[in-house]
């Protein structure tokens, strides 16, 4: 599920406390004097890639209605070319560390966002759209041991609340209390659709869209 923005507008004040509160009991020692976060592989993500996956094969795959958008939970995570493996770092990233890392990437001018990585929750991502070597060489300093990585994106907060509204207002026309949002975490917006919302004329207007950052998923 994507993570809401009004959610991420909190930035990171809640997502990365909730991190650390799972952290606070089970901190372990930090990584020896030896192993450099350096060895983190970068990545760089373009909006393209958030629609690689064929919607035709997506939809006989899952049983889901054909949309001319692809299906959020069948697209790849974009942080998974990241090297989370590297060096031995502390099992879980403490409170302190969160909150400090989050000032601190806040000053960095091309700062994107700040999330918990998808299934690897006890480590940071810190998107940005420039610099982030400089920014993770700077993070290996700050937080010798702790699990914060930089990722360049391609993707802002702005650009995505404007495609949002955009997608808002002409899939509103057709499916009124269909939700839309976004997430600075994916760089994707989401439309949240019932199976019996898709319709010839949802699949015309969703058209719109196919060479967008927006993907669909299926309420319950």
């Amino acid at each position: 599920m994507l993570v809401p923005m009004r959610t991420m507008i909190a930035i990171a004040s809640a997502t990365v406390l909730a991190i650390g509160m799972t952290g606070c009991d089970s901190e372990q020692d930090a990584a020896s004097s030896g192993a450099s976060s350096s060895e983190s592989a970068s990545s760089s993500a373009s909006a393209s890639e958030h629609n690689s996956a064929p919607v035709t094969d997506v939809a006989s795959t899952s049983n889901r209605p054909p949309l001319p958008i692809a299906w959020c939970d069948e697209l790849p995570d974009l942080t998974d070319s990241l090297d989370f493996a590297g060096p031995q770092y502390s099992e879980f990233i403490n409170g302190y560390v969160s909150g400090q890392a989050l000032a601190y990437a806040l000053q960095f001018p091309f700062y994107v966002g700040v999330w918990p990585r998808t299934n690897h929750e006890s480590w940071l991502i810190v998107g940005v759209s420039g610099g982030m070597q400089e920014l993770q060489t700077e993070l290996d300093v700050q937080f010798p041991g702790a699990r914060v990585l930089a990722m360049n994106v391609t993707w802002d907060p702005y650009s995505l609340s404007v495609l949002s509204d955009s997608v808002a207002a002409a899939v509103q026309t057709v499916v009124p209390d269909a939700t839309v949002d976004w997430s600075v975490a994916t760089g994707l917006v989401a439309v949240e659709l019932a199976a019996d919302d898709v319709t010839d004329q949802l699949v015309t207007t969703l058209g719109q869209f196919s060479d967008a950052s927006v993907c669909a998923q299926l309420t319950s």
